[in-house]
């Protein structure tokens, strides 16, 4: 599974932490309560930790820092005016 079709509606996406149980508590990504993600959260929870992972983060950092000019994807995500449609875009771009 890719991470966009993790994060498939904005229900399934989170702010601030890695992700979150229904309850809205704060659990890690692979944990089996996690029903959203941040975009971080959603890269771990579908790749580990390990070459996908630092691929998939390294063509978000890339693009994050050329479209908006920021250099982390959490700075980024967790932006006030981010939105779950520029998410959805990032990670297209990305072909994640």
């Amino acid at each position: 599974m890719k991470p966009s079709e993790l994060l498939s509606d904005k229900t399934k996406w989170t702010k601030w932490v890695s992700a979150r149980s229904a309850t809205q508590k704060a659990v890690e990504p692979d944990d089996e309560k996690a029903v959203c993600w941040c975009v971080i959260g959603a890269i771990n929870k579908c790749y580990g930790y390990g070459s996908e992972y630092n691929r998939a983060i390294g063509a978000l950092r890339d693009i994050i820092r050329k479209k908006y000019g920021l250099f982390g994807i959490a700075s980024w995500q967790d932006l006030r005016d981010t939105t779950f449609e520029q998410v959805k875009e990032v990670l297209k771009e990305a072909g994640e």
